[in-house]
């Protein structure tokens, strides 16, 4: 008997694990909402920086992805533009580009919700009720299937191509685009940290070279690779003696994972290409032939921080090399 029923239950769970294994996943049904108001609509609403707006009415807007996390460049947040602009979506998780592929339609019901900015760049998210953002992130579950409706997949967005004069248009922020003929600047921006300075920790270093950095970014493992060029962990001068043997040691304790601002010239602007130091190509090396002169390509979403204009890549593969500069007008 004891030999029948543990044949049985082999053949129950062998059952079991056949129909788990076969079982295919259901792609959840295409929600469409009516907007009833544009992107532009929504952005206009926030009139003073400072003072973050509460949306009370039934405010629906709508649009298509033109972000991805893939790369991790980009980190719980999401862009949607419609034939007005585009906008932050302040989601606050992970792995989105699984649901919400470039091309994707969503529409976000926006009553309870509110719009902010973060150093000039509007978006939309909850209210922040510890007062250090105007916006906070829209990362419970249910709130997010409340607010938050998936749409038909498109085909991606064609990003705009603009000149360097366009670039700080307001209008085009949030937007997916493009700058051609590109040069790089040999220029960076980037926020260090001193563990032995906890009162006054930072240095910045910016504009007048780029320090010996020609990657997109710095992981932390990176970043001690710069502060032992030669492989010996030992104090010495780094980054074109920014950072001097005397306090080697607390920025190497302080090692983190460090955003790289990488400036390049589009016709008369200056445009930081902002690369995460958690982005998956953060140590590439940015392609040797843009080292040495060659035009570049930019495609990504425009963004804009305290005064500055920043384009954040999708992926590495959004530059493109240019092997004959293009003569600018």
């Amino acid at each position: 008997m004891k030999k029948l029923l543990f044949i049985l239950c082999v053949a129950l769970t062998a059952c079991d694990l056949v129909y788990i294994n076969e079982a295919e996943p259901v792609e959840p049904e295409a929600v469409t909402l009516t907007p009833n108001t544009t992107i532009a609509g929504l952005k206009a609403m926030y009139v003073k920086e400072g003072n973050p707006v509460y949306i009370s009415t039934d405010v629906i807007i709508g649009g298509q992805v033109i972000s991805s996390d893939k790369s991790g460049n980009l980190y719980r947040s999401l862009y949607i533009q419609d034939e007005t602009g585009g906008i932050e979506i302040k989601i606050g998780r992970g792995s989105l580009y699984d649901d919400y592929p470039p091309g994707q339609w969503v529409y976000v019901r926006c009553k309870g919700l509110t719009i902010g900015s973060y150093g000039g760049m509007v978006q939309v998210g909850y209210y922040c009720e510890n007062g250090g953002y105007e916006t906070s992130y829209i990362d419970v579950p249910y709130m997010i299937a409340a607010h938050i409706y998936r749409g038909e997949k498109g085909d991606p967005v064609a990003p705009a191509v603009l000149t360097g004069s366009q670039a700080s248009n307001p209008a085009n922020f949030g937007r997916l685009v493009r700058f051609e003929n590109t040069s790089y600047s040999k220029k960076v921006f980037v926020i260090l940290y001193d563990d032995a300075k906890p009162n006054s920790n930072s240095t910045y270093l910016s504009d007048t070279g780029n320090y010996g950095i020609t990657t997109w970014a710095m992981s932390q493992n990176g970043f001690k690779a710069y502060m032992t060029p030669n492989g010996v962990a030992e104090p010495q001068s780094a980054f074109g003696g920014a950072i001097t043997k005397d306090v080697w040691q607390g920025y190497y304790n302080a090692a983190a994972a460090y955003s790289v601002s990488q400036y390049f010239r589009a016709g008369g602007a200056d445009i930081q290409v902002r690369t995460n130091g958690y982005a998956d190509f953060a140590d590439h090396q940015i392609d040797s032939r843009i080292l040495n002169g060659a035009n570049a390509n930019l495609t990504g979403i425009l963004t804009w921080y305290n005064g500055n204009i920043q384009l954040v890549l999708n992926d590495e593969e959004d530059v493109e090399v240019i092997e004959t500069p293009v003569q600018q007008p």
